[in-house]
């Protein structure tokens, strides 16, 4: 495991690489959708998402899961609160995906 401090410079070496940060949060979103069907095989997912790159990662693995599975997703954040590569996969997603689960937000549980 790795802090993220630790993956912030990863990132940045792959910035400064050629590797744009959107490339491989597409890679790995496409990899754990991949991984999803091929050791589940599920029917249905529920891919519960929340602010920053992990959740710009699921947001990606349910665009990828939409081709082999039914899929929801659960936004536990705020829209406002996306950036970067994150926000542009939230705005890539069909909105018939998202759930809504309101009383669930976590800012509101601090």
């Amino acid at each position: 495991m790795i802090t993220s401090a630790e993956m912030a410079e990863l990132e940045r070496l792959s910035e400064q690489r050629g590797i744009p940060t959107l490339r491989l949060m597409e890679t790995a979103g496409a990899a754990l959708a991949d991984i999803i069907v091929e050791r589940f095989r599920p029917r249905k997912v529920l891919v519960v998402c929340y602010h920053g790159n992990n959740g710009g990662d699921g947001f990606v693995a349910a665009r990828m899961l939409q081709h082999h599975v039914k899929v929801r997703i659960a936004f536990l954040g705020r829209v406002e609160k996306l950036r970067g590569e994150a926000l542009l996969n939230y705005e890539r997603l069909d909105p018939r995906l998202l759930v809504s689960f309101p009383s669930v937000r976590l800012e509101d549980r601090a």
